[in-house]
């Protein structure tokens, strides 16, 4: 090789180290970049085929070969802000174009909420891309069509179709001495339409019409002639002439329920039957009522009693009761609720979209999927810590959770994997190797120069 040669294969040096300076400023810039990957430049020699007759040939200096993404997971920091998301192990977040109609992959997990339309809103990045993911419960099902989560801006209200109660009727109370029906003493053209000697005991229960209106349900009970035996009427409304329902409970000398007459009692099986989304017992004992008329949707009444193998009424401590303690009332839960408007979301290590309503209603809306690859160095870095898969390259999309391949972190970010340390070592080495070859461009130089000046 010519002394030529020699500045040429300096110059390879000098040009690559300045590419691989390039990279590791790069990564150093980046620091603070949260869900970047950290590069490494990839360096080969540059060989002559042709070898003469010294064998193995000269090399002619060396090239940059790629440009490699390391994909190590970075650490998670903590930002309290709920629509901030770190995966914790292998995966992407997906995201979607919808000027290009392209999928990219990131792991940097900032996202915000940004208007879908009029009705609903989606998560977005800082340069707009909306996360995917899947619908749940049927929330905005098919709303977007391309995979983008989307949650309701709006609650519609919904109907009670269940009232679980628990309560002690007063066993000490002495009975009566002569049949009172509260039926009969009901009158809605007197003001109250019951009078209080009428009765032992009143309960207030609030429950939502389906147009999402606030109203009560009111119990009045009272002693009968007989032992161990109340009676009841349910009022919906004061001024109906007559009351929802009424009837009889008969309790045993251990205080629990032995007999309920007066109403219909079905099983809790066919409760679901009517409406599937009641997450009761099939042997439960449901007092079932028809709040609207026939047309409408029942409401069921929980006492905490059931049915045993036998299909006999039973009912233990979790069930209402009758001791000779005061009347009251342990437990009041219903499944309607009023309209409401989205006030906060959480996003659970399974990803799944917990939406908080001004109604007090916390809903499963949307679950985040993530995205695999077999291999992540495949995936191009295209900007804005995104990157996008080759033609034909699919990742495996999965649910997050602590049994699957990654799991999400909420109110936390994946901060740059760069390792400062290295880097600067990099930089180190880069700069002395740099220096080599400019030296021996430098010592060429010196050399042709001394030929030059032969005699």
């Amino acid at each position: 090789m010519s002394l030529f040669g020699s500045m040429y294969v300096g110059r390879t040096g000098l040009v690559n180290m300045a590419k691989g300076i390039s990279v590791t400023s790069d990564n150093l810039s980046n620091l603070n970049t949260y869900g970047f990957k950290g590069n490494r430049p990839i360096f080969s020699d540059i060989f002559s085929v042709h070898a003469g007759k010294y064998g193995n040939g000269v090399g002619l200096g060396t090239q940059l070969e790629s440009i490699d993404t390391f994909f190590l997971e970075g650490s998670i920091n903590v930002t309290d802000v709920p629509t901030d998301l770190a995966i914790h192990g292998k995966g992407f977040f997906m995201v979607y174009d919808s000027k290009t109609g392209k999928t990219y992959y990131t792991r940097n997990g900032m996202f915000h909420l940004e208007n879908f339309d009029e009705n609903y809103v989606k998560l977005v990045n800082p340069s707009g891309l909306s996360l995917k993911g899947q619908q749940l419960n049927g929330f905005g099902t098919n709303v977007a069509g391309t995979g983008e989560i989307v949650i309701p801006k709006n609650l519609s209200g919904k109907g009670t179709t269940y009232v679980n109660l628990r309560f002690n009727l007063d066993s000490s109370v002495e009975i009566e001495k002569e049949d009172q029906p509260l039926s009969q003493a009901w009158n809605p053209e007197n003001d109250p339409p019951i009078s209080s000697n009428a009765y032992d005991w009143i309960l207030k229960v609030p429950i939502t019409t389906p147009q999402g209106q606030k109203k009560e349900l009111t119990f009045y009970f009272d002693r009968t002639t007989n032992e161990n035996e109340y009676e009841f009427i349910i009022i919906s409304n004061p001024s109906d002439q007559e009351p929802l329902a009424s009837g009889t409970i008969t309790f045993d000398e251990n205080g629990f329920v032995k007999q309920i007459t007066g109403v219909e009692l079905v099983h809790g099986s066919e409760a679901k039957q009517a409406i599937p989304e009641l997450d009761v017992d099939d042997n439960a004992a449901l007092i079932k009522l028809n709040l609207n008329g026939e047309d409408s949707l029942p409401l069921f009444l929980d006492f905490g009693l059931f049915y045993d193998e036998n299909d006999n009424l039973k009912s233990d401590q979790n069930s209402i009761t009758s001791y000779a303690s005061p009347f009251v009332s342990f437990f009041q839960e219903q499944n309607g609720y009023a309209p409401g408007f989205l006030q906060d979301i959480y996003i659970d290590n399974e990803g799944i979209v917990h939406a908080t309503y001004s109604n007090n209603q916390t809903l499963e809306v949307a679950q985040v999927l993530l995205g695999a690859f077999t291999s992540d160095t495949l995936l191009k870095r295209v900007g804005d810590t995104l990157f996008e898969a080759p033609p034909g390259i699919q990742p495996a999309i999965f649910e997050p959770g602590d049994a699957a391949p990654a799991s999400i972190v909420s109110g936390a970010l994946e901060a740059s994997n760069v390792d400062i340390a290295q880097e600067m070592i990099n930089l180190i080495t880069l700069q002395r190797v740099f220096q080599s070859n400019s030296k021996v461009v430098t010592v060429s130089d010196q050399l042709l120069e001394d030929m030059i000046r032969m005699r």
